[in-house]
């Protein structure tokens, strides 16, 4: 069928009309007048990226992808090391120690995948004691987050990782909201996923740059800063590495080290316990 005269005119300037439409929005939710931000680095609001669940030879090649892409780039983040399961992995302990300092934060995600809560208080000192021990024998360094396996704990794991010598858990701002929590332990939790998870599909649901970008600003507005989560496993469908979903990983952070200054959860200490 041939439209003609003014029906045809019409549904051009519709669809041209949607068009600018849509790429306004976009503009608009991306931020191109976030809020108000510094222009030096120092005043710009801080953005940590947490990555839990490092570990020996698990999601390999995810591993690999995401440790190269922010050490090319020295795109700085906290990882969640599980340290009951690290240290013989070659190639995953070589990135981290090519990294160290400028680009990685070591965190304790734990001795293993299984949460504290519900250990006798002695037994969670010993664990986290374990784990930030070794750790730090492994790769040099000073341990001080404590990141709890399913971001589930109690208050016998505040107890245990104040005594074991953490100054800080990172859970999720769902359990615990940022502040002080025993003594000089500070919460500062995960405010932000990349993914959705599943639970009755078992599967890790992808966000679109624009939702992210949105849950960002929320964030630093109720809090004043913002800690990313995400996992090696996200971006595994069906056994492969998923290309598309890592890409908009890359645009995010490209956005978020342009409009944000990206930092280590340690350093968000004095934000989030204020």
């Amino acid at each position: 069928m041939r439209l003609e005269g003014k029906t045809a005119w019409i549904i051009i300037i519709l669809i041209t009309s949607s068009l600018i439409l849509n790429a306004l929005t976009l503009t608009l939710t991306l931020g191109i007048i976030p809020i108000p931000n510094g222009e030096s680095d120092s005043e710009k609001a801080p953005i940590a990226i947490r990555i839990d669940d490092i570990q020996d030879y698990a999601f390999k090649e995810s591993q690999l992808i995401l440790l190269s892409h922010h050490l090319t780039f020295k795109i700085p983040a906290t990882i969640g090391i599980i340290a009951g399961h690290i240290g013989e992995d070659r190639d995953i302990v070589g990135l981290i120690n090519e990294g160290l300092g400028e680009v990685w934060e070591i965190a304790s995600h734990g001795w293993d995948a299984n949460p504290l809560a519900g250990i006798d208080l002695e037994g969670q000192i010993e664990l986290l004691r374990m784990s930030k021990n070794r750790l730090e024998e492994i790769f040099g360094t000073r341990v001080n987050t404590f990141i709890p396996p399913m971001y589930l704990f109690d208050e016998n794991t505040l107890k245990a990782a104040e005594r074991a010598g953490y100054s800080t858990v990172s859970s999720h701002a769902r359990l615990s909201e940022p502040g002080p929590l025993i003594n000089d332990l500070v919460s500062v939790p995960a405010t932000v996923e990349f993914s959705r998870y599943l639970v009755d599909e078992g599967r890790w649901e992808r966000k679109t740059l624009e939702e992210l970008y949105i849950e960002v600003l929320r964030s630093v507005r109720e809090y004043g800063y913002a800690v990313v989560v995400t996992h090696p496993q996200e971006f595994v469908e069906d056994g492969e590495f998923d290309w598309s979903r890592f890409q908009v990983y890359a645009k995010f952070l490209e956005l978020l080290d342009e409009r944000f200054r990206l930092t280590f959860i340690r350093e968000l200490r004095g934000v989030a316990g204020s």
